[in-house]
């Protein structure tokens, strides 16, 4: 490792020894750690100082001398901006192995746990186009919905998300019309391919008017400019099935808030796991991943080892799909 003597600290020759559990390639500078973005373990690199924290450094890879034979292409063009997806550039089998090592070195050492077996991660066929909702913040100047930068509020856009549902990408490129009313488009996707689309916006004058407009079926002329707006994206995307405007207050923690106006179509989005199926909401949680929440709750019934005397509790359930998954191999 050598180092160059100018203002920037740049460090050449560094090696990777491991990742941390952002991701993040971790190496050593006489004996402090030094944590490094989009780089992986075993690779030879050359970086400059970013931050000089008290117990570590960050880094900037500027060069990398020898690539890992795990690295990959990432499939986003957006990778190196967005703050969404940390990996792309470890092939996927690895990636599993590592996420593998974050689970038992957690319990480990945080949990000080030892004498146990961990089962291998049960990875997907395919890990693309997979999410079945996305949350999209709106770039006001530019119009544009996109995701946040890493560790930033600065919205990068992209026409594609790998791993959203193609769909979901159609309607957030269709809605643009009414992108200059919105601070997030919330998009959810059944495996139907149908569409829930949730309106979010800052200004309160605009919500009453929708508000009053639905409770005394008069519209002003804000309203009116919105709805009429609304009309024509729907007749370009009959998938959406289920519309809802929601009010957030400027400033607030959430990216959604508490206050909804049912706009047009079914007020839930129905989704099957299974032979079950299960009404969703605008506030409701269910997992992102459809398919291998599926794989997922096979494991728990397989493990459950139900013989159908039991009694099931699902506490902290959400809309309860695992409880209503087991609940015919149990008594109640």
């Amino acid at each position: 490792m050598n180092k160059k003597e100018n203002s920037m600290a740049i460090y050449e020759g560094l090696k990777i020894i491991d990742l941390n559990s952002e991701g993040m390639g971790v190496a050593k500078i006489d004996g402090k750690a030094i944590f490094i973005d989009k780089v992986l373990q075993e690779e030879i690199v050359d970086c400059k100082i970013i931050a000089d924290k008290k117990n570590y450094f960050l880094g900037e890879v500027l060069h990398i001398q020898k690539n890992s034979p795990h690295r990959t292409e990432p499939f986003c063009p957006i990778f190196h901006l967005c703050g969404g997806c940390n990996l792309q550039h470890l092939s996927y089998e690895e990636q599993l192995r590592y996420k593998n090592k974050i689970v038992l070195e957690s319990l480990e050492r945080i949990g000080k746990i030892d004498n146990f077996k961990l089962e291998k991660i049960i990875g997907m066929t395919e890990p693309r186009a997979y999410r079945n909702k996305g949350e999209f913040p709106i770039d006001s100047e530019q119009l544009q919905a996109g995701f946040y930068k890493k560790k930033s509020k600065t919205i990068v856009h992209t026409e594609v998300c790998g791993i959203q549902n193609p769909l979901s990408d159609r309607a957030r490129n269709i809605f643009t019309n009414v992108y200059p009313y919105l601070s997030h488009l919330i998009i959810r996707v059944s495996q139907e391919n149908k569409l829930m689309i949730i309106l979010v916006s800052e200004d309160r004058a605009l919500y009453e008017s929708l508000r009053l407009s639905k409770e005394e079926k008069t519209e002003n002329k804000k309203a009116h400019i919105f709805l009429s707006l609304l009309d024509e994206i729907q007749k370009n995307l009959p998938e959406v099935t289920s519309l809802y405007f929601n009010y957030k207050p400027r400033n607030h923690y959430r990216s959604i808030g508490y206050d909804f106006i049912h706009l047009a179509g079914e007020k839930k989005l129905i989704e099957n796991i299974g032979n079950l199926s299960f009404e969703i909401s605008p506030q409701s949680f269910f997992q992102v991943n459809t398919k291998q929440t599926e794989v997922l709750y096979n494991i728990v019934k397989n493990y459950a080892s139900l013989s159908g005397n039991e009694t099931i509790v699902d506490l902290y359930c959400g809309i309860g799909t695992i409880g209503l998954y087991l609940a015919s191999h149990a008594q109640k």
